[in-house]
């Protein structure tokens, strides 16, 4: 039997010549064996329970309100304009228009400050007025003024551009010693008992592998 890796040809001399063919196999690759370092496996994650917290026991706080109707200090006898003014000069009495009229006095602002709620009057005005009542005297107003009203640069500005032929040389101190304005009904807690224990940290799992 002849071999089939052989193929018969016959050339031109008509000589035949077996012709041996190569058949090309796949080499399979060998096996290898790779040697893996034992490497430590993560621990699971424990499940995170709530902490019972036990009820805590009555809190011997004391709770301080601060004075929310504001108070005065006594005076005898009591505050006049005259004490309020620097200087003995006083201001000119003049008709009000282009809105700069003191809802108080009815005449041109003299040294005006502006209050809380945005409204403006004359300092010896609503000086005299807290030492009555804390409300705004704007009818469409009413709020009460809780902290000390500021100087009021931009209608002194405007007072002095519109009244060219008006000289204001009154001076005042714009104080309000002798006033604690009313504030906000916010009460204070003070607590004399010992601060509550934390719940202790959580365990941090640290991982070994490189």
């Amino acid at each position: 039997m002849d071999d089939p890796l052989r193929l018969d040809a016959d050339d031109s001399d008509g000589r035949s010549e077996r012709v041996t063919a190569a058949v090309i196999r796949p080499v399979k690759p060998k096996r290898r064996f790779h040697v893996m370092a034992h490497v430590p496996r993560r621990p699971p994650k424990k499940p995170t329970q709530p902490v019972k917290r036990e009820p805590s026991p009555p809190s011997s706080a004391q709770t301080r309100v601060r004075n929310t109707a504001g108070r005065r200090a006594l005076r005898s006898p009591p505050l006049t304009a005259d004490d309020l003014y620097l200087t003995a000069d006083r201001p000119p009495v003049t008709a009000p228009r282009n809105g700069h009229k003191c809802q108080i006095c009815q005449l041109v602002k003299s040294n005006p400050v502006e209050a809380g709620c945005g409204h403006s009057y004359c300092y010896v005005c609503i000086r005299l007025r807290l030492e009555r009542e804390w409300t705004c005297p704007y009818t469409d107003c009413g709020r009460k003024i809780r902290i000390a009203p500021l100087k009021d640069r931009v209608s002194a500005e405007a007072i002095a551009f519109d009244y060219d032929t008006r000289v204001d040389k009154s001076r005042v101190s714009y104080s309000w010693q002798g006033l604690d304005f009313p504030v906000c009904p916010r009460p204070i807690y003070v607590s004399s008992s010992p601060p509550r224990p934390t719940s202790p940290p959580s365990p941090i799992y640290v991982s070994s592998s490189p």
